[in-house]
């Protein structure tokens, strides 16, 4: 880092002399050192090692180059620098080149700036990936090198973001104000990128040190406008871009549990293995039945009878006859079939042993394509399910009548797992057009061509695929069809397993009371006064015993546990109404989780969200700022699904579609009494 505040007398190029003669020092630039101290401290809170040049220390211009190139000479390939540089800059007439000026006001052949970025360039991989954040007149000639005649590609380990355009100024030390305030901006998470990543992209922060930039004007509202720039990379490669320069804090603190880092590659690994529709979080965590199921023990529990049966399905042992498995949203749909997927895919097996070893669970097998088609096409699914079963076969075509004969033409009939069909973004033609053909597909031999698995709710527009599966012999597993006192044992066993995976409950002083809660949960929830339930025990059953697990103060004497008992709920909007008037929950809670339940495809990012969540606040609110939003997520993190899109960002999306129709309907503060109404 180098801020260089007062210049000696030295050598500057005068227009229209033929070469550089002594002239009068430089203008100083008094706030320098400051802000080069201040990008320096930024830097230092990200992780690097940093060396400050300025005041007493600044260099001259021959030590400033000489400190550049040791640097770039002496670290190694797997390193990353920056070099930061705020002084005045000079180009000599007919030179496409620009010089850092020293302390001593001189001009260098070893500040050559080019030359720099030269040293990095021609070393190749043998040279640590190198960013120069340039703050001087003429410094963006440093971006588009005339030896280099190719935008630049992934691999390059040189990148230049200048102050101005090769043929402008830098004024005021804008620049440096930008870069600090957008690395505070990373420093803080403030740009939302997904755990999973490293860093923060590159062309983020470098397109948000512009738009700062761009807005600055000092204390002089005639200061012209800065050009920043960047070095120029090919379009091709940018979606590619992944350089190290900006670490992710949100990588670092979920880099703290190694287990959980080493789940979420293996699981990376399968999603490219396999394709993304796959979705093996969501197959994961709902095996789990947990919130954030990372590498921790799964709380599933009850279903073995259910379990068994499918099981012996995707092993084989039953007869390849189609099933639906259907009921209310929360009743458990997704959890079975999340077990069947974790546990049957070969590479998804033993990445998730975890969640599923401790159930009757099936064996392994190759031949297994699932889907979670929400917020999916029917092309999409079909090419999904093409590209598992016959790889050959998608990329020629991924039509419905092509997955047909693939399926048939198979030597041992397929598995195929679809989740969440009515949640698929033309549900109705997805069941027409895919499902229902694939219960009538038939092997030369007349046999069943695949053994086929829909989760979905019991919607009347499914009437034909129900039809098509009574005809086929196969079998519609109803989960709301289950004795009230089996219910009962099974939430029971449930709640007592995710309480007793809490710090409090699963203590000596806090495990008496667990027993209790279970049995005030399961007695709520299997109430026989609803025919029809709307809303599935187990997704109460889940929020609510992760609320007092680890949201709610521990309970510590009866008196407690009597008041907890008298408040729980029978309905997803109780459940999530309660969450929302804690008081330690803030105001923009409600209106982040209702923009959300207009989130389509993977999600929604916090940009957005920010944008959107203004139109389901009261008008006294105003707008949101960054960090209202993060807490917002953070307090709604039981109701959320965090994931990444193709930059790197964070998206979200409310974690279950009765989630989305609730919050449709009532995206503001609504009473308790209207609350527990809508479960009726």
């Amino acid at each position: 880092m180098v801020g260089i505040a007062e210049f000696a007398a030295g050598s500057r190029t005068v227009p229209d002399a033929e070469e550089a003669i002594d002239s009068a020092a430089w203008p100083p630039l008094p706030d320098a050192g400051d802000w080069a101290g201040r990008v320096a401290a930024m830097l230092d809170e990200l992780g690097y090692q940093v060396t400050l040049l300025a005041g007493a220390t600044a260099p001259t211009a021959a030590d400033l180059g000489a400190a550049v190139t040791r640097t770039i000479q002496e670290v190694g390939p797997d390193d990353v620098v920056i070099v930061h540089v705020i002084t005045h800059g000079d180009q000599p007439p007919d030179l496409d080149t620009a010089y850092a000026i020293g302390a001593d006001g001189r001009r260098d052949e070893a500040c050559n700036v080019d030359a720099w970025v030269r040293t990095v360039v021609a070393g190749g991989d043998a040279r640590p990936r190198t960013l120069f954040l340039l703050d001087f007149c003429r410094s963006g000639v440093a971006t588009v090198p005339r030896w280099h005649r190719r935008p630049f590609q992934a691999s390059n380990r040189a990148w230049v973001l200048a102050a101005s355009a090769p043929d402008s100024d830098a004024f005021d030390c804008a620049f440096s104000r930008a870069v600090v305030q957008v690395l505070r901006e990373v420093a803080a998470g403030d740009f939302c990128t997904h755990p999973s990543r490293p860093t923060v992209p590159y062309l983020a922060v470098s397109a948000r040190i512009r738009d700062v930039l761009a807005g600055y004007h000092g204390d002089d509202v005639l200061l012209p406008v800065q050009e920043p720039t960047g070095t120029p990379i090919d379009t091709m490669t940018a979606a590619r871009l992944d350089l190290p320069f900006f670490p992710n804090p949100d990588h670092r603190r979920a880099a703290f549990d190694d287990a959980l880092a080493s789940m979420d590659d293996r699981l990376a690994e399968f999603a490219r293995e396999v394709d993304d529709l796959v979705d093996p979080r969501h197959f994961r965590d709902r095996a789990a039945a947990r919130w954030e199921a990372g590498r921790r023990p799964g709380l599933f529990q009850g279903r073995e009878r259910e379990l068994r049966a499918l099981s012996a399905l995707v092993d084989g042992a039953a007869a390849a006859v189609p099933w639906i498995v259907t009921g209310s949203p929360g009743v458990g749909k997704s959890a079975l079939l999340g077990v069947l997927v974790c546990a049957a895919h070969p590479t998804l097996r033993h990445a998730t042993e975890e969640v599923w070893g401790h159930l009757p669970a099936p064996a392994a097998t190759p031949h297994l394509a699932a889907v979670h088609a929400r917020q999916q096409t029917v092309d999409a699914i079909t090419a999904s399910l093409l590209t598992q079963l016959a790889p050959e076969s998608a990329s020629e075509s991924a039509s419905a009548e092509a997955l047909l004969e693939a399926v048939a033409d198979r030597p041992v009939a397929p598995v195929i797992v679809i989740d969440s069909l009515d949640e698929a973004i033309d549900s109705e033609e997805l069941s027409t057009r895919l499902v229902v053909p694939l219960t009538r597909v038939r092997r030369p031999d007349g046999s069943a061509a695949c053994r086929l698995i829909v989760g979905m709710r019991p919607w009347e527009e499914f009437e034909p695929l129900r039809r098509a599966v009574a005809r086929a012999g196969g079998t519609i597993l109803d989960l709301d069809q289950v004795p009230a006192t089996e219910m009962a044992g099974n939430l029971r066993a449930y709640v007592e397993r995710v309480l007793r995976a809490g710090r409090w409950y699963g203590s000596v002083d806090g495990h008496w009371f667990v027993t209790a809660i279970a049995d005030g949960v399961a007695a709520t929830l299997t109430r026989t006064d609803d025919a029809e339930p709307r809303w599935g025990g187990f997704l109460i059953a889940r929020l609510f015993a992760e609320y007092v697990a680890h949201t709610l103060p521990p309970v510590t004497d009866q008196a407690q546990a009597e008041r907890l008992l008298a408040q729980i709920p029978a309905s997803l909007p109780e459940v999530l109404e309660m969450t929302l008037r804690r008081p330690e929950v803030g105001p923009w809670m409600r209106p982040v989780l209702a923009a959300l339940a207009h989130a389509r495809g993977v999600g929604m990012p916090p940009k957005i969200i920010r944008a959107i969540a203004p139109l389901f606040a009261p008008e006294d609110l105003g707008s949101p700022s960054t960090r209202d939003v993060r807490r917002a997520l953070a307090d709604g993190r039981f109701y959320l699904r965090q994931s990444a899109d193709v930059s790197g960002t964070s998206v979200f999306r409310l974690f279950h579609e009765s989630l989305v129709e609730y919050l449709h309907a009532h995206p503001r503060a609504v009473s308790a009494d209207a609350a527990s109404e809508s479960a009726t």
